[in-house]
């Protein structure tokens, strides 16, 4: 597993470029090796919500990576961002 961070304030935009990214992998050509060796990768985005940790948020991706995982892998899944500390009005 790797962790990258990467100065963006949108999760959206950061799947975009994330997806040119999974797909890159999947695309690995590994049949010299073997013939039935696929490539995939699975990821977890999450940005820093107001308050949070850099600890909260590596949590976050990581649970997101474990969905991606969970779900049949080879995707990316964004965390939920719900789950972000929000100040209370």
């Amino acid at each position: 597993e790797f962790l990258a961070v990467l100065a963006a304030d949108d999760p959206h935009s950061v799947a975009t470029q994330t997806e040119k990214a999974r797909l890159a992998v999947e695309a690995i050509d590994l049949t010299d090796v073997h013939p039935s060796l696929q490539t995939s990768s699975s990821f977890g985005i999450a940005t820093a919500g107001p308050g949070e940790t850099w600890e909260q948020v590596v949590k976050r991706a990581d649970e997101a990576l474990y969905k991606a995982k969970n779900a049949g892998r080879n995707r990316i899944v964004l965390a939920d961002a719900v789950r972000r500390l929000r100040p209370h009005a």
